[in-house]
């Protein structure tokens, strides 16, 4: 039987449906007869354990040929290769990449744009801290200062526990820059593929 890479692709996905629906007919039916020997029925006993060889042998020719379908197009993937920019690369590589969606890179930037978050918040909590303590000695000194001389050493403290934080270069924009490029390319990855599974035919032989 001879059809496109999408279309088994497709045949794929009927068969899994078939498979789920078989499988939770089967984990509903026992697969044997029991009773005394004067209660058990041999016509009806037969003909329910044909019956359920026949659910039980359906179900395992399913998986059979959804896995000749599959066996077909992992073949396929394996030999044919799709072209993005100057990169050339099976179909199982690009799929493969197209898994992968969270690089190391963006991975790294996200976990370091977050960390800066928390050290924003530890900083200023610190700034706070100590500016608040020398506000409580200021006003508990035994010598009078003026309100503006108070005000001017609460700025200078919160100046002096001011958060300084420097990135090695922008951060947001590289990661912003990395989605975006990953994103461009997992795009044309994705036509490529479907350009090809259009475009080819596998014949299949299903039993």
């Amino acid at each position: 039987m001879e059809k496109t890479v999408m279309e088994w692709l497709g045949e794929v996905k009927l068969y899994n449906k078939k498979i789920e629906k078989k499988q939770k007919e089967l984990y509903r039916t026992e697969l044997f007869c029991a009773d005394t020997s004067i209660r058990y029925d041999k016509e009806k006993g037969k003909k329910y354990l044909d019956d359920v060889k026949a659910l039980y042998q359906s179900y395992k020719q399913l998986v059979k040929n959804r896995n000749k379908i599959r066996q077909a197009i992992l073949q396929f993937n394996a030999v044919t290769f799709v072209e993005v920019g100057d990169i050339k690369l099976t179909i199982a590589e690009a799929l493969e990449r197209v898994k992968k969606s969270d690089s190391f890179i963006i991975t790294l930037l996200e976990n370091n744009i977050k960390m800066i978050s928390e050290k924003r918040e530890e900083l200023t909590e610190t700034q706070e801290i100590e500016v608040k303590e020398l506000e409580k000695t200021l006003y508990g000194s035994t010598k009078s200062l003026g309100s503006t001389a108070i005000s001017e050493k609460l700025a200078e403290r919160r100046e002096a526990y001011n958060p300084i934080i420097e990135e090695a270069f922008d951060l947001k924009g590289e990661l912003s820059k990395e989605r975006e490029a990953r994103e461009n390319f997992m795009e044309r990855i994705n036509t490529q593929i479907n350009i090809a599974n259009v475009k080819h035919n596998l014949d299949i032989e299903l039993d």
